[in-house]
């Protein structure tokens, strides 16, 4: 790793780098292609591999190319090194998955994603939930619970109906895994005591950066334990009320993008 490092930023994708639309910022995009050499970008993600490098590329970010940086997916299930090297990942325990399989059983009308590494298993495909969900999906097939493998990093929840993701929530909580918001019509699990600031230290510490300052910028409750971790945080000004209050910064993306504002911060204070 290159020695003129002098701060980290762990960015996330949904609600921060992209808008509501999942578009980002002219000026994030040229950003993402001219990083400032002293600061290393790590992006920090719900989604899986495949499906951030999907929402990427259709901003002509990364497009038919390795991603070139470091990452945490699955909200820390597993991290990556620049090149899309697997460094560590984390699966739920067979009675966990045992769990909230049953718990995409007693759904039937909510769309529920089960992930590995490699690999998507949808379940109960609604035409709304569904066709709402395609961006979180790199791939379209359908499964049942017995198609699920025992390597299961997150499971995903997607459900518009407030009234029935609050039930979901409510049977969820029984389980022993984590549990959090990404998006308000989205809940993820992943293995109990990961999320992604669990996810950051493997990666510091073998690309020799352990002694480097870590800034964060997010929007949902998924993002708190990086808000812990970090010297500093940012937020976008539509996030999540509980984002708000523990941000350092809050950024009025849609003016000038996400990553200005910060960069310029952070430049100050290395």
């Amino acid at each position: 790793m290159k020695s003129n490092i002098k701060a980290v930023l762990c960015l996330d994708i949904d609600g921060t780098l992209t808008d509501k639309n999942h578009k980002i910022h002219p000026n994030d995009i040229r950003i993402m292609h001219e990083f400032p050499e002293a600061i290393q970008p790590i992006l920090a993600t719900g989604r899986n591999l495949m499906s951030a490098k999907r929402i990427l590329a259709s901003n002509q970010i990364f497009k038919n190319t390795t991603l070139p940086l470091p990452c945490i997916f699955m909200n820390g299930g597993a991290s990556y090194l620049p090149g899309e090297e697997l460094l560590i990942s984390h699966s739920f325990p067979s009675e966990t998955l045992k769990m909230l399989i049953n718990l995409s059983k007693s759904f039937h009308g909510t769309t529920f994603g089960f992930f590995t590494t490699s690999s998507e298993y949808l379940i109960n495909p609604s035409r709304t939930n569904h066709n709402n969900s395609k961006i979180h999906y790199f791939s379209s097939q359908v499964f049942n619970e017995k198609s699920i493998p025992g390597n299961i990093v997150k499971a995903m929840v997607v459900e518009h109906d407030k009234r029935i993701l609050k039930e979901i929530e409510q049977k969820g909580s029984e389980i022993k895994a984590e549990m959090t918001y990404s998006l308000p019509y989205v809940i993820e699990f992943v293995p109990l005591g990961i999320n992604k600031a669990v996810g950051l230290p493997p990666i510091l510490q073998e690309l020799s950066l352990e002694n480097i300052p870590v800034y964060t910028a997010g929007d949902g409750q998924n993002d708190l334990g990086l808000f812990n971790y970090a010297v500093k945080s940012f937020a976008p000004s539509y996030a999540h009320p509980t984002i708000l209050e523990k941000a350092d910064h809050i950024t009025q993306r849609e003016i000038e993008g996400m990553l200005k504002p910060i960069l310029d911060i952070i430049s100050r204070q290395v």
